[in-house]
């Protein structure tokens, strides 16, 4: 179900039929949908993540981030404080709190959008491209020991 349609400015994409990364557990939803203006991606968990998603904050580049829990379940953990996700729900977090993201039993399908307040977002498509879909090993215990940027 994509939409390659030259004479709008639209995509239509199927979750599924995005490219992805990290073996395939990430899912490249800005560069297929085209969005310019912030970033964004699915990103699939695995039942019981637990440290998969590395602890974080964004305090360096400024950025808020939205987690919106699509499907499954998990657990969002903002400056050591717990708030349960479940489909429907979505949490804004600021740049300076600390954050780390994981599933339930049931794994998570989480979108997550990033921007910096005040800013013009700059996409890099290539910059993103430049982690390959096997550059997350099967067995690592992280996102962020592949290389890549929670």
């Amino acid at each position: 179900m994509t939409s390659d349609a030259p004479q709008g400015d639209y995509a239509v994409v199927r979750v599924d039929d995005m490219e992805s990364t990290f073996g395939g557990m990430v899912k490249r939803a800005r560069i297929a949908l085209g969005v310019k203006s912030f970033a964004m991606m699915v990103v699939d968990l695995p039942p019981d993540s637990d440290e998969m998603f590395p602890e974080h904050s964004h305090e360096e580049d400024g950025s808020e981030e939205v987690y919106w829990l699509l499907s499954g379940s998990g657990l969002l953990v903002i400056d050591g404080t717990e708030f349960p996700l479940e489909p429907g729900v979505a949490a804004r977090v600021g740049p300076a709190p600390r954050r780390r993201l994981r599933s339930g039993s049931q794994g998570a399908r989480v979108l997550m959008m990033a921007g910096v307040p005040g800013q013009t977002f700059v996409a890099d498509d290539a910059a993103e491209r430049s982690h390959g879909p096997d550059d997350f090993e099967e067995g690592s215990t992280s996102m962020q020991s592949a290389g890549g940027r929670a």
